[in-house]
């Protein structure tokens, strides 16, 4: 077996990071993220249960009520810390999907709401189903409110905001979907009442709406309908220069029979400059407008069912013309364009389909995902990729031309990181994962693992001359150097839990240090394609590759080769390769094919192989239960277990005849 040496390199933060290792608790889910003149950044949504969130003295609501409530939290602009926090809700089910800030500094939030008891005294005081409120800087004080939306009824789903924006006078827009009937409009808008209803073959009856409101929450300037004759849903809008308004969203609420929709209007409402609707299955997402007032629209595919989506930008002139368009494997989270006019992209894809840009960094990924957060920097006039590169996050919100708050940073054990939307500068570790598959959440005694970066090593490749790599001040032994990526090995004293300190010296200089959480295995199975439950690299009892046109035998011996499976006894010293059997696992390793368990007849070392590669010598049913998918493969599955500790799975296919 071979250790390859372009092991998927790969990108993530540079290095805000946040010193709680985790600021919000798991139910409290982020739907809309703003950032204000200091940096700093708001984060706002829903809870799905009564969890204490770590709120500050002072605020608006520091005390949850039983149910789901919204929440709103100001973190400090290294991403380290919170400044405030506080819930925000009634009597009812509330949640906060749009937030946006005031011209004078204060924070605007919109939702959904069952309560009847918020305390607004603006434009409507008679409960809705979508509010508006203004709150102070500080988190303590609503400043002004106001309920929206038509009456709800047994037959009809609630209104639901889409999405906020302020204009350049603080009027604030307000766009979503309109379920009620009669929903509330204006003298003069473009359409007052609800199109005709086509047959609801994909979802409810909806019209989609946009209204504004003056600063004050007191009056609405004006309230319009628009769509289509099915169920219409907005999911951004944007303003452009010259006041016009820009609804990104769907002809169809359910996304399998959607078409992404984007909807210009003049700036107080009365009329419809133009509405295009692209015929593929798909909604639009995200609307971006240059100074130009052209519009770009950020599309993707990500149906309940589509494993693999497919994201698209397209650009619009002023009068709705397609004047260009380019495709982004993945789903499209963020559209923003970046101080030098680059059209900023963030989204999230398979590492196998979404190609980097030459030295951009490719993807390790969280241990359960099949994805991973992206960054692209597209050309605003042709669309064409400047840069394109794995982020390597569980989630990415752009917050600004100049700043990207991230989740769960791989080359670090907190939870936020806020980073610049550019590529990494040198000496930035983009990810450590398994060299066997990449997954990144963990390290464990004896894995084998890859370093990803740019210029983290030599100026050239070389077999680690020059560069070390030390594991909470333990020297790891290095089994590859190049300049973008450190193949080495775990020394077996490396804690079974808690945070390690991964450092990385040049010429005994400090490149980067970084922390990674620490697990008793970290299981990856080492294969022919690079990418988790792939075909595994195996050899046939004859010793030979297994393959399509060599397959194993029912009830043979197949030799499989891991990573990651934890202490070994005795004890291998740090980069040794022993030539005979003698380091056996202390967790017990367990393999299934087809489902069904297998003997295993050897787990321990790797003859002449590196000490923390191990060898798993199984026997193959006879005969093999059916195959699940390809009939001339059996789908291996080995777990790494105790008895108190949830075991470690990792996946793989062989040839088999």
């Amino acid at each position: 077996m071979r250790y390859r040496a372009n092991m998927l390199p790969l990108m993530v933060s540079y290095l805000s990071v946040a010193a709680s290792a985790q600021l919000l608790p798991p139910s409290f889910f982020i739907q809309s993220t703003a950032v204000d003149s200091t940096g700093a950044i708001y984060v706002a949504g829903a809870s799905s249960e009564s969890i204490p969130l770590p709120t500050t003295l002072g605020v608006i609501q520091p005390q949850s009520t039983p149910g789901s409530h919204g929440y709103v939290a100001k973190i400090a602009p290294s991403g380290d810390r919170f400044l405030w926090a506080t819930y925000f809700g009634g009597d009812g089910v509330d949640s906060i999907t749009a937030i946006a800030l005031a011209p004078d500094g204060n924070l605007l939030l919109a939702g959904t709401t069952t309560s009847k008891n918020l305390p607004f005294t603006g434009y409507r005081r008679e409960p809705a189903p979508m509010f508006i409120a203004k709150i102070n800087g500080a988190g303590t004080a609503v400043l002004a409110g106001t309920y929206f939306g038509g009456a709800p009824s047994a037959d009809r789903l609630p209104d639901r905001v889409g999405a906020m924006r302020v204009d350049a006078g603080g009027n604030i827009i307000l766009a979503g979907t309109a379920y009620s009937a009669p929903f509330p409009t204006t003298p003069g808008a473009y359409r007052r009442d609800p199109i005709p209803a086509a047959i609801a073959t994909c979802g409810a009856i909806g019209d989609q709406f946009v209204a504004k409101f003056d600063p004050s929450l007191n009056r609405l300037l004006f309230s319009t309908l628009t769509g289509s004759s099915g169920e219409d849903v907005v999911y951004d809008l944007a303003i452009g220069p010259d006041g016009s308004i820009h609804v990104a969203g769907a002809d169809g609420g359910n996304r399998i029979c959607a078409h992404p929709m984007l909807t210009r209007l003049t700036s107080d409402g009365s009329a419809l400059l133009y509405s295009v609707t692209l015929q593929r299955p798909e909604a639009a997402y995200r609307v971006a407008v240059d100074p130009a007032g052209d519009a770009f629209l950020g599309s993707d595919t990500r149906t309940r069912f589509n494993l693999s989506p497919l994201g698209r930008v397209t650009k619009f002139d002023a009068s709705g013309r397609t004047i260009a368009s380019t495709e982004l494997p993945g789903s499209l989270f963020g559209l923003e364009f970046a101080l030098n006019g680059e059209l900023i992209v963030t989204g999230s894809a398979a590492p196998e389909l979404l190609i980097p840009t030459p030295g951009a960094p490719r993807a390790c990924l969280n241990d359960g995902r099949v994805q991973t957060s992206y960054l692209a920097r597209l050309n605003p006039t042709t669309l064409a990729a400047n840069y394109r590169g794995f982020l390597n996050a569980s989630a990415s919100w752009l917050v600004g031309p100049d700043r990207l708050l991230v989740s769960e940073p791989y080359t670090t054990a907190r939870e936020f990181a806020v980073i610049p939307p550019d590529p990494p500068p040198p000496g930035t570790i983009t990810c450590l994962g398994s060299a066997a598959n990449y997954r990144g959440s963990y390290m464990a005694p004896g894995e084998i693992v890859s370093i990803f970066g740019n210029r983290i090593g030599p100026l050239a490749s070389a077999e680690g001359q020059g560069v070390q790599v030390f594991v909470n001040g333990v020297a790891a032994p290095i089994l590859y150097a190049s300049p973008g990526q450190i193949n080495l090995v775990a020394p077996f004293n490396t804690p079974e839990q808690g945070i390690v300190t991964v450092e990385v010296r040049r010429g005994g200089a400090l490149v980067s240090s970084f922390e990674k959480r620490a697990r008793f295995a970290h299981l990856g199975l080492f294969n022919l394609d690079g990418r988790e439950g792939g075909v595994l690299a195996a050899l046939n009892r004859n010793l030979s590759l297994n393959n399509a046109e060599n397959p194993a035998l029912p009830g043979s011996v197949v030799s499989i080769f891991a990573t990651g499976v934890g202490a070994m006894s005795p004890q291998p010293v740090d980069g040794s390769a022993v030539a005979v059997p003698l380091n056996r696992p202390v967790a017990p390793i367990t393999v299934f094919v087809n489902g069904e368990e297998a003997v295993v007849e050897y787990a321990g070392n790797a003859p002449q192989l590196v000490a923390g590669a191990v060898q798993i010598n199984l026997r193959l049913p006879n005969p093999l239960p059916p195959a699940f998918v390809n009939a001339n493969q059996a789908n291996i599955t080995v777990t790494v277990g105790r008895e108190v500790v949830s075991p470690v799975v990792a996946f793989g296919s062989i040839f088999v005849r």
